[in-house]
């Protein structure tokens, strides 16, 4: 009866439960859980109708109040189990994340690893994906930069969600006046090794160029071995560490590519979205006037799927990266079902361990030289459009980092998470 009356259950995510005279009981649900979402978001569980009709109230236990009504006068405050330790800067669960940064990153601040794999949340870079925890990442950058002066990127990997009727996105930008070899991949199977059994069975690429304003198909590729001469995978094997695909049904393609823009879309022919992974590097990493300047990756993001948008850094000196993760900037683009508030986690790669560098809800929460305002202009980087997009700028030195997307929406929405380079 339960199932069939279309009821479900849902993780109030209370602050804080203890049942001793710790300071630990804070009764308020965080504002990333599901009593801490607006009315529109909520609106899906259940859905409004004569009867019924959602409402932002949330009685006494407000999630953006900054206490609670048992605050100073009641016995449970008189009796020390209610304190002042669950603030926004406090780690509830001991997992090296702050409340604020699990509220952002969507984790649980009571549970030290919210998907029950093995990892604490910090060391996670799939927090929310109990297939993937510790060192075994999403990402697929290789860790051996090569012996060079000039940092710069190197490649770029993302995951997300993929459907017969929705493509993953996977976009670079190429400047200077060289030409560059580049080889695209996506990839399905691949990730079993990872613990991802949900892929793409048989995924394709088509890659797009911008000309004149235009996009156009540049060329396609379906299954790695397809790909002829010097355009096939297994002519760059090993270097920038790739290896060819495991499975005959991936695709690869090894491109030279004149400075431009480019856009290599991930298609799946399965009617439910599952798991892909769409990479491009460039080959070799060499110090000429042509380079990535930046990727932009669009996909389907939802509460339990996060979208992976992962870099990696050749080199020996710092580079200034802008991360951005937007919603409502699609809108201009025709896009109506988007991400209404995404939020960034940003991993980095440090001894073979994936843990957290930086997180960023709202772009304008950015301060300093982080906040995404002080490079406008540059590199032709615009503001998000809305308070609720995410962006921040960060000055990294060479390695791997992964720019994970979150959203507090159940339903599969669309999302962009994009990094540029800002040559200085």
């Amino acid at each position: 009866m339960y199932a069939q009356t279309g009821n479900a259950y849902i993780n109030p995510f209370i602050r804080g439960i203890s049942y001793t005279a710790n300071s630990g009981l804070d009764p308020r649900p965080y504002t990333g859980g599901f009593a801490g979402l607006s009315s529109t978001t909520r609106s899906a569980l259940p859905s409004s109708d004569s009867f019924f009709v959602t409402a932002d109230y949330h009685g006494a236990f407000d999630p953006s109040a900054s206490g609670t009504w048992m605050d100073g006068w009641s016995k449970l405050a008189e009796d020390s189990h209610i304190g002042s330790i669950n603030t926004t800067t406090s780690d509830q669960d001991g997992d090296g994340l702050s409340f604020s940064a699990e509220v952002t990153a969507g984790t649980d601040p009571n549970d030290a690893d919210t998907d029950n794999d093995g990892a604490n949340d910090s060391a996670d870079s799939s927090p929310l994906d109990g297939s993937i925890g510790g060192s075994t990442t999403t990402p697929d950058t290789n860790d051996t930069s090569p012996t060079t002066t000039v940092s710069r990127f190197l490649g770029i990997s993302t995951r997300g969600l993929v459907s017969s009727t929705k493509a993953m996105y996977g976009s670079i930008a190429i400047t200077g006046t060289e030409n560059k070899t580049v080889a695209f991949m996506g990839k399905g199977k691949t990730m079993e090794s990872q613990g991802i059994t949900d892929y793409v069975a048989d995924p394709a690429l088509i890659i797009y160029k911008l000309t004149n304003g235009a996009w156009g198909v540049y060329r396609t590729i379906d299954n790695w071995g397809d790909a002829t001469g010097s355009e096939n995978i297994s002519t760059v094997q090993g270097k920038e560490g790739i290896t060819l695909p495991v499975d005959a049904s991936e695709a690869a393609i090894v491109l030279d590519l004149a400075p431009g823009s480019y856009s290599a879309i991930l298609t799946s022919t399965e009617a439910t979205a599952k798991e892909a992974l769409v990479e491009a590097y460039e080959i070799p990493a060499t110090n000429g006037t042509s380079r990535f300047l930046g990727i932009s990756t669009r996909g389907l993001v939802s509460s339990t799927k996060a979208m992976y948008g992962s870099i990696a850094i050749t080199g020996t000196e710092n580079k200034k990266v802008v991360f951005m993760g937007k919603g409502k900037t699609m809108e201009s683009q025709g896009i109506t079902d988007y991400v209404i508030d995404p939020a960034l986690v940003i991993y980095k790669l440090t001894n073979g361990v994936w843990g957290v560098y930086k997180t960023i809800d709202n772009w304008g929460d950015a301060v300093g030289s982080e906040n995404i305002s002080t490079v406008q202009g540059k590199e032709g980087i615009t503001l998000p459009v809305d308070a609720n997009e995410a962006a921040i700028v960060l000055d990294l030195e060479p390695g791997n980092y992964s720019a994970i997307l979150t959203s507090t929406e159940s339903a599969d929405k669309e999302a962009l998470v994009e990094a540029y380079e800002i040559v200085e």
